[in-house]
């Protein structure tokens, strides 16, 4: 069973040099992101209990218990489908949490005060758009350095790097991952996909990535930097 990824959210102190609103809004994003990734995990864990179920009930080719068979195998590829979903929707809340996260950093290094921090207008994101312009999800600031004995899982310059590294992942596993990974793709529009998973176009690797680059920023953001000629 794979680990959860989980953003801690600093104590509520890390709060008091930025607007309540931010402190709120990127309190949520961590949040939806964390309870997207549990509910992963959960739909997952019953996927593979009744994939188990079928194949030991298949197992020995007789088929004696076909309604349990059946059942069992009903169970499975809704548990499968629900899997997809909780998928989809996982990628996008690890992609805002992301890009929140990110784009607050990145104007605290380039000197805007702590208090003066704001979350700019944006369109609803999804991951398609970053697959498409990896340039939507900000990387590190150009004069942002890792915290002394940072490690390597979580310096913020090798996290934005797996993130771009599951991209070029999805850009070989699928044609058309754009509406595979986005949550209520059009399937009347593009039928061809409307079947298809997000594990094959990398998107749950994708969404791990972007929730463990947000958690990072975060951490990062709630430090004081009073050396660094930031504002607090």
């Amino acid at each position: 069973m794979p680990d959860v990824v989980k953003a801690e959210v600093p104590s509520w102190r890390w709060g008091e040099r930025f607007d309540p609103r931010i402190v709120r809004n990127v309190s949520d994003a961590a949040d939806a992101a964390n309870e997207q990734s549990l509910s992963l995990l959960e739909a997952r864990t019953l996927a593979d209990r009744w994939e188990t179920a079928y194949e030991r009930l298949s197992r020995d080719g007789s088929f004696p218990e076909p309604r349990r068979l059946a059942g069992a195998n009903a169970l499975y590829r809704a548990a499968s489908d629900f899997t997809d979903q909780v998928g989809r929707i996982y990628a996008r809340e690890a992609l805002y949490f992301a890009w929140l996260s990110a784009t607050l950093l990145g104007q605290l290094h380039d000197g805007v005060s702590p208090a003066d921090l704001h979350i700019p207008d944006s369109p609803l994101l999804r991951p398609s758009q970053l697959y498409a312009d990896p340039s939507v999800l900000p990387g590190p600031p150009a004069t942002f350095t890792d915290p002394p004995d940072t490690p390597d899982e979580e310096s913020a310059s090798r996290v934005h790097a797996r993130v771009l590294q599951c991209l070029r992942i999805a850009r070989l596993d699928q044609t058309k991952p754009r509406y595979v990974m986005d949550v209520g793709f059009d399937a009347a529009t593009f039928p061809d996909e409307a079947d298809e998973s997000i594990w094959g176009s990398g998107g749950v690797d994708l969404a791990e990535a972007l929730h463990q680059y947000g958690h990072v920023c975060l951490w990062n953001l709630a430090l004081p930097k009073p050396d660094a000629g930031i504002g607090n």
